[in-house]
C-alpha cells in the first residue's frame, strides 16, 4: 500500500501537480479576504446591528435570528465584485485588491440601501 501512495505521489508530481496547486492557492487567497473586507466596513464603519450586538454580548447570549437580517444581498455582491477585482485586475496585490473593492462596494451599497429604505419610511 505505501509503495502505490508513493508512485501516485510521484506520477502526481511529474504531471506538475504543484503548478495547479499554487494557482489553486492562489485564487483561494482572492476568493475568501472579500469576506473580511466586508465584515470590518459592516462592523467599524457602518455599525451595523452595534446595539443588538452590545445587548447581548452584556448578556453572554447570540442574537435571535429575527434581530439580525437573514440575507445580506449588498454583502453577497460586494464579495462577488471583489473577487472578480481581484481576479481580473493585474495590479497591486489581488488580495489586497479584493478586500478593498468588496469594503467599499458594500459601504456605497449600504449607504444606498439605507437612504431607499429611510425614504420609503417616512411619515408624511
Amino acid at each position: 500500500m505505501p509503495v502505490l501512495i508513493s508512485s501516485r505521489g510521484t506520477a502526481l508530481s511529474m504531471m506538475g501537480i504543484l503548478n495547479h496547486f499554487v494557482d489553486f492557492l492562489s485564487i483561494l487567497g482572492i476568493i475568501f479576504p472579500p469576506i473580511t473586507g466586508v465584515m470590518l466596513v459592516d462592523y467599524y464603519i457602518l455599525k451595523t446591528s452595534r446595539k443588538i450586538l452590545d445587548e447581548t454580548r452584556e448578556k453572554r447570549i447570540l442574537p435571535s435570528d429575527s434581530d439580525t437580517p437573514l440575507i445580506g444581498w449588498s454583502a453577497i455582491f460586494a464579495c462577488i465584485a471583489g473577487t472578480l477585482v481581484g481576479v481580473f485586475f493585474n495590479f497591486g496585490i489581488p488580495s489586497l485588491n479584493s478586500i478593498l473593492m468588496a469594503g467599499v462596494t458594500y459601504w456605497i451599497l449600504m449607504i444606498i440601501t439605507r437612504k431607499k429604505a429611510s425614504k420609503t419610511h417616512k411619515v408624511i
